[in-house]
């Protein structure tokens, strides 16, 4: 088996040869803003239906 054929096969499983730093991949700010975000876009639907805005039954 030649070296290039060797390379496609470990690519094949989908490893390749970047090493990641072990340190963590986000801040405490970054999971604020998560939250606040996944709040809001559920409080924009629970709004929705709650104070019937849309009129159609179907639609909401």
């Amino acid at each position: 088996m030649s070296a290039q054929h060797a390379t496609h096969a470990h690519d094949a499983h989908g490893h390749d040869d970047h090493h990641h730093d072990a340190g963590p991949h986000s801040t405490f700010s970054g999971y604020v803003m998560g939250f606040v975000l996944s709040v809001i876009l559920t409080a924009i639907p629970f709004w929705l239906v709650m104070a019937k805005v849309i009129a159609d039954r179907n639609t909401a």
